[in-house]
């Protein structure tokens, strides 16, 4: 199976040994237009379109007016991420993602059918809005990177992750320790990260 850490001449890129699926990678001009799936955000805007109640939200709508993030530097943290998904790609900062599974690789894709976790949530935070595109993010015009470090199973990447990047201002980590539920010391290489972070990054860090 070819290994490659950049697309090759096709434009397709696969970014570990054991990985299922490779990724066409293009620079085509985003879409304009309405995205089809933003009606359907209730945690958007909640008209009770899903059978919810009216206003439960979480006023991200209201919010757009006054900024959708531009400006502001989002890093997730999760499983695979496909930054080259049309929805994401024109937030994604070019070459500054981190791929655990490939060392100096910037494409932290999904490898089988089943990573789907990292690009769900990362369209949550960022999906670009008005491309024409399926749904928008909470904040659609924040920047991105991506960091893979779940799809490495160890503490060594999920710390290296809580460091990466100086100039992140919001780490998105919608993953728990597997405690079963219940309350666990925290690794002591994952407090130092944390700490590190805190002290290395810039004003305006938030973890969420």
């Amino acid at each position: 199976m070819c290994i490659r850490d950049r697309p090759d001449a096709s434009g397709r890129v696969r970014t570990a040994a054991n990985c299922l699926l490779s990724f066409q990678v293009t620079s085509a001009t985003p879409g304009t237009g309405t995205d089809p799936l933003l009606v359907q955000q209730w945690h958007l805007n909640n008209t009770g379109q899903s059978g919810g109640t009216s206003g439960e939200d979480l006023r991200a709508i209201l919010a757009w007016p006054t900024s959708r993030g531009a400006g502001v530097r989002i890093a997730v943290t999760d499983d695979g991420i496909d930054i080259t998904h049309p929805d994401l790609a024109p937030n994604v900062i070019a070459n500054e993602s981190y791929n655990y599974l490939l060392a100096n690789s910037v494409w932290p894709l999904p490898c089988t059918n089943q990573d789907i976790h990292g690009t769900s949530v990362a369209g949550i935070a960022v999906a670009r809005d008005g491309n024409g595109v399926g749904g928008a993010g909470v904040a659609p015009q924040a920047s991105m990177v991506a960091y893979n470090a779940l799809s490495a199973n160890d503490d060594a990447s999920l710390a290296d992750a809580m460091t990466r990047g100086k100039n992140n201002q919001i780490w998105h980590n919608s993953w728990g320790s597997p405690d079963e539920g219940r309350p666990e010391p925290a690794p002591r290489i994952w407090e130092q990260a944390i700490d590190e972070g805190l002290r290395s990054a810039r004003s305006g860090l938030s973890l969420i």
